[in-house]
């Protein structure tokens, strides 16, 4: 029987090599260096953007969960956790078999070491949760349990999400992690999915490697590198020229010049579903409230009147952004906005009423001018920053019509930094990035009754270091009634009644008025890497670890394999052969 093997076509399948390099591009606010890689160290700030020491760390550090865009929690080196029914005490549970990138095992000792370590300091407790803590305990070496003295709605949120675990047995003590020494370190001993290698102090480039023992799916990548940029640098130039293959954009404007491009793509946010570690862009205006006039509520609405927050959206960040409410939210996270605060209109007629209603009149050159008939020339200050000088020009504009004769100022960053501490500047623009957790937001420029520093001390040296916190020198004792009672509510529909209590007050008083939350941009190439689509639909963001591990080199069209010989003519050459043979076999046996 005479066998022919068909060739049958094999479809051919998209592979491509394991390790490779990511090239990311971060624009570094105040363009200077990451001094250390040395967490938690007291009395040392690293001179970087907060967005961009975050994306660096979170590829080398792990909290304990993470939250999705959704508001979902993912665990990470937790794997659950529950709450009393009285709200006060929880139990977490650790992912086992978790090593650090040095090879020692993770535990619960680690997860307690680092939270005597956030203790330790006031500054490290930006979010004040540790005095409603009042026992940790470890449980056993995959579980801790805490018990707060009363219930608070966001701890878990706050322990979860926004700390980054330390490995207790390279440091041991906390005077050993929160002091200066060994803040020069080259290297991180974390449990991300990457490692920090051969930094040195100054470095605008910080290396990193696969962490051969992560816990989760191995990275497809060896390397990444971070590139801090300056503010100003040409990215669009960077991504053509292939120098780097990830950029965050610090502003929409550039959108078009990179779409122009081959190969460019960019993705974009929502401003309004991130919470946790995911942080989005925000610009405000903050006013030193112990500064007259602007310890006139109406003077501080009238100039917020008179600004055109959508202005500002569609030129100073080409249009991906969304107006701010009153009450300092996304004006369209419906989850916590309540329906009274909708997004800032500007209204320049009620601006000039309440300015008038203060005391000012209108002086002969237009402009509005002191009750005693001095000339008024504000002064508006912001630091050199992204799109924060665009901002200052469309303000300065907006109060000219109103007939504020504001004087703009853009200053140093360490100089505008050491006037929003000291109280000494009159109104600014701050550009900033924020998560939208609503604690969070309604918490960030607020101090407690009885703690404002006066103007010209240092807000960091008051008592409870109230930092940040207390650069508008304002206070009120129900905005901080209104908190408490949300974090203490034990159902959504009462959390979302007091902070929104709260917003309204923010609305009412503005001692900061926020003006916009960005949309988060990333321009990327799409011959140099990929792995991103799929959870880039999903809405993560660089660096969860879920993308971080996904992304790899191009892909490329796998060969598909050779046919099977095709032996038919042989087999017919083989025939006929055979009946040759035979054939004289036959007439040699008929001759005999």
């Amino acid at each position: 029987m005479l066998v022919l093997w068909p060739y049958l076509p094999t479809k051919a399948e998209k592979v491509f090599d394991e390790g490779g390099e990511l090239k990311v591009g971060l624009p570094n606010a105040a363009n200077a260096p990451l001094m250390t890689i040395k967490l938690y160290v007291a009395g040392v700030t690293n001179p970087i953007s907060v967005e961009a020491r975050d994306i660096i760390y979170d590829l080398a550090f792990q909290s304990l969960a993470a939250t999705l865009p959704n508001g979902t929690r993912v665990p990470l080196l937790a794997t659950q956790w529950t709450i009393s029914p009285d709200g006060r005490v929880y139990t977490i549970k650790l992912r086992e078999n978790v090593k650090w990138s040095d090879g020692v095992a993770f535990n619960a000792s680690d997860v307690l070491f680092t939270w005597d370590v956030y203790r330790s300091q006031v500054q490290f407790d930006e979010f004040g949760i540790s005095p409603y803590v009042e026992k940790a305990e470890m449980v056993n070496a995959t579980a801790v349990r805490f018990t707060l003295k009363e219930p608070f709605s966001s701890w878990l949120e706050y322990f979860l999400t926004y700390m980054w675990i330390l490995p207790k047995h390279e440091f041991k003590t906390v005077a050993a992690q929160t002091g200066t020494e060994g803040i020069n370190k080259s290297f991180t001993i974390g449990t991300g999915p990457f490692q920090i290698v051969n930094f040195k102090p100054g470095d605008m480039v910080v290396h990193l490697v696969r962490n051969t023992n992560y816990w989760g799916p191995k990275p497809h990548l060896q390397n990444i590198t971070i590139i801090l940029l300056n503010p100003d640098a040409n990215i669009p130039g960077l991504l053509q020229t292939k120098q780097v293959d990830l950029v965050r954009l610090p502003s929409g404007t550039m959108v078009p010049a990179i779409l122009s491009q081959e190969n460019m793509t960019i993705d974009i946010y929502p401003s309004q579903q991130f919470v946790g570690d995911q942080e989005v862009g925000a610009a405000l205006v903050l006013f030193n409230c112990l500064r007259p006039p602007y310890d006139n509520k109406l003077v501080r609405k009238a100039i917020s009147l008179a600004i055109d927050t959508q202005a500002i959206v569609d030129y100073a960040l080409g249009g991906y952004g969304a107006v701010a409410s009153p009450g300092g939210f996304p004006a369209d996270l419906k989850t916590w906005v309540p329906s009274d605060l909708g997004p800032w209109k500007r209204n320049v007629t009620e601006a000039k009423r309440l300015l008038e209603k203060a005391g000012f009149v209108k002086g002969a050159d237009g402009f509005y001018q002191f009750p005693n008939g001095t000339a008024w020339k504000p002064v508006a200050t912001t630091r050199a920053r992204g799109a924060s000088t665009v901002i200052l020009a469309i303000i300065d504009q907006n109060l000219k019509e109103a007939g504020i004769n504001v004087q703009s100022q853009v200053l140093a960053s360490a100089s505008m930094t050491n006037a929003w501490y000291t109280g000494t500047y009159e109104f600014s623009v701050l550009i900033t990035n924020r998560p939208t957790f609503p604690d969070f937001i309604i918490n960030i420029f607020r101090v407690d009754p009885g703690q404002i520093a006066p103007v010209g001390v240092h807000s960091g040296n008051t008592p409870g270091y109230q930092g940040y916190h207390d650069w508008c020198r304002w206070a009120s004792a129900a905005q901080t009634k209104a908190i408490g009672d949300a974090r203490r509510a034990s159902t959504y529909q009462d959390q979302f009644r007091y902070y929104g209590e709260a917003q309204r007050i923010v609305a009412d008083e503005l001692p900061y008025f926020t003006l916009y939350y960005t949309q988060s941009l990333w321009s990327r190439r799409t011959d140099t890497f990929e792995g991103y689509d799929v959870y880039a639909s999903q809405g993560f963001m660089f660096p969860m670890a879920a993308l971080a591990t996904s992304i790899h080199l191009p892909s490329y069209e796998a060969k598909p394999p050779p046919p099977p010989p095709d032996n038919t003519m042989l087999y017919v050459a083989g025939a006929v052969v055979i009946i040759v043979v035979l054939a004289a076999l036959y007439f040699l046996t008929q001759r005999k």
